[in-house]
């Protein structure tokens, strides 16, 4: 008769088993938390230069001023609409063409140049200067999008009203063309 050799794992093996498995997820883990911030961090992104290239392209299509308002900041959502006055706020008579109550996630969003309280595009798509903000004669600028204090993505806004998304390698490095 045959002696059937022994199957299974011995508790040694499965110890050093479970080890290396902890060992590696901890690793593993901190490097994912970050992977999904970079990337709600470029949903947001994508979504707010998404709003800036509609309020352009809907200027342009309408011949008329068109704003994108952010009145209490960009983290408290956002308004497009026909501005007759272009004084950044939906006057009665104003279409208002989409609004956004808030944003899809908690993120903070930055400014410099004219661009604090909103947007306003001419109908030819170049960007007016921004009558409520204090420099107000600024007609380009960037918004800077952070989670968690860290910068991760910056929305560059030229004159002309182009916008893109740049990425920044350091909190304090802004694109040059974005530049006040």
């Amino acid at each position: 008769m045959k002696k059937l050799g022994t199957r299974g794992f011995t508790l040694v093996e499965m110890l050093i088993t479970i080890s290396l498995l902890a060992i590696v997820t901890a690793i593993a883990v901190p490097s994912m938390q970050r992977v999904i911030r970079a990337a709600r961090v470029d949903a947001e992104a994508t979504g707010l230069l998404g709003a800036i290239q509609n309020a352009r392209s809907e200027a342009i299509k309408r011949g008329r001023t068109v704003s994108l308002a952010a009145p209490s900041g960009w983290t408290n959502g956002l308004t497009i609409f026909v501005d007759s006055n272009e004084d950044l706020i939906v006057d009665s008579g104003e279409a208002v063409l989409f609004q956004q109550s808030t944003p899809k996630f908690a993120i903070v969003a930055n400014s410099t140049g004219g661009l604090k309280d909103g947007i306003v595009f001419s109908g030819t798509g170049a960007v007016l200067a921004n009558p409520i903000s204090a420099a107000s004669n600024q007609t380009k600028g960037h918004l800077a999008l952070k989670v968690e204090g860290e910068f991760w993505a910056t929305i560059c806004l030229g004159s002309t009203g182009r916008s893109r998304i740049y990425k920044p390698l350091t909190p304090s490095t802004v694109d040059p063309e974005c530049k006040e």
